[in-house]
């Protein structure tokens, strides 16, 4: 399926130009499925995803767990569901409808709320992959206020945790500036000096995935958090602000809340 792979972007990652394929058009009255090898293990909640296209209806399920709804995609696609497992063997399964073709690559399986980006290796079992921490490299000069814009892609809404996009101060989260998705689908942002919180920016839930360009000032006498298609959150008043020595981007200094997601573009500078 090379034509189809590389049309999707897929060709550097699928190099044997292959992909699995369910045919249930054989006069098949039932659903047709591949289970893929492999158990949860436990019934921690599990995150499964696949990049997938299809004659007509199709979809994944963890077993008997529930998993993405029936749909149809005549192009590659990725589709993914967090399912807690109802016990500890639980496979990945991959439906076909009657008459359906399905053609599908980099199916994986995660202990996890989200899905990681393909881990491409022979077998791929037990594949462990270390959280990306990247750094902002001397970030001084932001202390008196500072202008922060990124694009992020939020390929999912609703995680249990926050998300974290940047974090800037002194290496802490009692002294920091930490701009986030939260659970319910807000942009927040917080600014936290001396073990107390300062100031919170919240926009109001961001109802759809896709890329969001998100933008953030900060200086005193003029806060501001906005998307696009949400109301601009803001503040004019004065606050004792963080020192800023150090920077992350996609995860908070505990090492916690990593941003699980994409960003395309991040751009900082003194405001």
């Amino acid at each position: 399926d090379s034509a189809e792979l590389a049309a999707a972007g897929l060709g550097g990652i699928c190099t044997s130009g292959k992909a699995f394929k369910l045919d249930n058009t054989f006069g098949g009255a039932t659903t047709a499925y591949i289970p893929v090898s492999g158990v949860t293990g436990n019934t921690n909640p599990h995150t499964m995803s696949v990049y997938m296209r299809s004659t007509s209806s199709a979809r994944m399920v963890l077993s008997s767990s529930g998993g993405t709804n029936w749909g149809t995609s005549a192009v590659y696609a990725r589709r993914s569901a967090t399912v807690t497992p109802a016990n500890s063997s639980q496979q990945l399964v991959i439906e076909a409808a009657p008459g359906v073709i399905v053609w599908f690559v980099l199916n994986q399986l995660e202990e996890a709320t989200f899905s990681s980006s393909p881990i491409v290796t022979e077998g791929g079992t037990g594949t462990v992959r270390a959280a990306d921490i990247i750094s902002m490299i001397e970030p001084g000069g932001l202390s008196g206020g500072f202008e922060l814009r990124c694009d992020v892609d939020l390929e999912r809404l609703s995680d249990p945790v926050d998300r974290c996009i940047a974090a800037l101060g002194e290496g802490a989260i009692d002294n920091a500036h930490l701009l986030f998705v939260g659970p319910d689908n807000r942009l927040i942002y917080e600014m936290r000096q001396g073990g107390v919180l300062r100031l919170t920016l919240a926009t109001d839930p961001i109802v759809s995935t896709g890329v969001k360009a998100v933008r953030l000032k900060s200086k005193d006498g003029d806060y501001a958090l906005e998307t696009a298609g949400l109301a601009a959150a803001s503040d004019n008043g004065t606050y004792a602000r963080p020192n800023i020595t150090t920077g992350l981007w996609g995860s908070r200094f505990d090492g916690s809340k990593y941003l699980n997601l994409y960003m395309k573009k991040a751009f900082v500078a003194a405001a």
